[in-house]
């Protein structure tokens, strides 16, 4: 059995001081990891805090409690996962999922599929970050997304975990084949 392990967390706009302090905080009292959720609405984009984070902290993980993947393109989001866990030390936990919030889709043009769909995308979307996280150039070619010969960079340190969880109307996890 795995340890239990405490997170942290904030929400909001905390700032640059108030942020480093409780990342101080969170890892002086033990919590594990340090996440943060994907909204448009009522919070900073979850990356460029989790960097101030670990920049904060020496032990302390990050990671996203959980990155909706239809709101951005999963090579984008690669690079940026894959640069926030090499300037990190390697301290990055990836959480994805396929989307719950259809207000935050609707306020910036973002069609809204139903639940299949979404998962459909979720799967897509960790294959291509798959693709882009190993060593050279990959494509790949689906029903959402296209690529081709693209060589991901930066690759994360191979110790970096990735959270896959996708939810239907009755609130059980869904699977990810291949993931």
């Amino acid at each position: 059995m795995r340890p239990f392990r405490f997170l942290a967390t904030v929400d909001g706009y905390p700032r640059f001081s108030e942020l480093t302090a409780l990342a101080r905080k969170a890892e002086a009292v033990g919590c594990s990891t340090f996440v943060l959720p994907d909204h448009l609405i009522g919070q900073y984009a979850a990356i460029p805090p989790l960097a101030v984070v670990a920049a904060a902290s020496e032990r302390l993980r990050v990671g996203t409690f959980v990155l909706n993947v239809g709101l951005r393109h999963p090579a984008v989001l690669a690079q940026d996962l894959a640069t926030l866990d090499v300037l990190s030390g390697g301290r990055l936990e990836i959480g994805l999922g396929a989307g719950w919030n259809k207000p935050e889709h609707d306020a910036i043009g973002i069609p809204f599929g139903p639940v299949g769909v979404r998962i459909k995308r979720l799967i897509e979307a960790i294959t291509i970050l798959k693709g882009c996280f190993a060593e050279g150039p990959f494509s790949f070619s689906g029903e959402h997304y296209s690529i081709t010969g693209h060589d991901g960079a930066p690759k994360p340190e191979p110790r970096s975990s990735v959270w896959r969880r996708g939810w239907c109307r009755a609130t059980r996890p869904a699977s990810t084949p291949g993931a």
